[in-house]
């Protein structure tokens, strides 16, 4: 069965991840697209490298987003990450507006 993940690396950083593994400190920076509510389809994605896979993280981690690529980023200055991030979806979730 193959894999849902697909990593893309040159050949510097395909050769340390097959030698090291993907470990949190080897990332440096993190780049989130916009794309409106698009960012839902990325939400498991968020929670599970705030909570699990950056939890025990000891360098910066330098992010850059535009639109919500910026608003998921804001989640990961937060104390708790995943709690910001659960309530951020569910404030985007339920963001109404009144008619013109």
């Amino acid at each position: 069965m193959s894999s849902p993940l697909r990593v893309l690396a040159g050949s510097t950083a395909l050769a340390h991840i097959k030698q090291h593994g993907l470990n949190a400190d080897d990332i440096s920076v993190m780049v989130g697209a916009s794309g409106g509510p698009k960012w839902f389809c990325l939400y498991g994605l968020d929670q599970y490298l705030l909570g699990q896979f950056f939890k025990e993280r000891t360098k910066p981690l330098h992010l850059l987003g535009s639109s919500a690529g910026a608003w998921r980023f804001t989640c990961y200055a937060q104390q708790d990450g995943v709690a910001a991030s659960a309530r951020f979806a569910k404030a985007y979730s339920e963001a109404t507006y009144p008619r013109s």
